[in-house]
């Protein structure tokens, strides 16, 4: 997320994604899905750190939510696109490439599907939609902040891509 950062590993892109689809409902005004598993490229994650983001992610009661790719490729095709396009992208699949859970997999979708929707924070936006748009670039990560000090939580970001 430009002027953001980018979150290091799965707990933190859950986090981020449930104020970008928080965002994006109340921009929109419509429900939305968004795309998850880039941070799965960072193997290393505590499941702590992943539970938290999943918890805070099925409570804002995002519409939806897609997964970058269910299994892991066959070996005989990971040298091909798009698998080659970022390193580690032949691993962010759910399921690896014999069709069994990654480690983790079940207690976070377990955590997902258990997690209820619950008061939705939205009192972190604290403007009218027009005034948003008048200054986007200053606002998305002012509110940010203000989205992070409601849940009382921080994510494990870094800067750039």
């Amino acid at each position: 997320m430009a002027g953001l950062g980018r979150p290091k590993d799965l707990g933190a892109e859950l986090f981020v994604t449930a104020y970008l689809g928080t965002m994006a409902e109340w921009l929109f005004e419509r429900p939305v899905e968004i795309e998850v598993g880039w941070g799965a490229l960072n193997k290393s994650y505590d499941i702590e750190e992943l539970l938290e983001g999943t918890r805070r992610f099925a409570g804002q009661g995002i519409a939806g939510m897609n997964w970058w790719s269910l299994v892991d490729p066959e070996p005989g095709i990971r040298s091909t696109p798009p698998w080659v396009l970022e390193n580690g992208l032949e691993h962010v699949g759910l399921l690896d490439n014999h069709m069994e859970p990654k480690f983790h997999v079940e207690t976070w979708i377990t955590e997902l599907l258990s997690s209820q929707p619950g008061k939705r924070i939205e009192d972190f936006i604290d403007m009218s939609l027009d005034e948003y748009l008048k200054g986007p670039n200053m606002h998305l990560p002012r509110l940010w902040e203000h989205f992070k000090e409601s849940c009382g939580y921080t994510p494990a970001l870094s800067s750039g891509r």
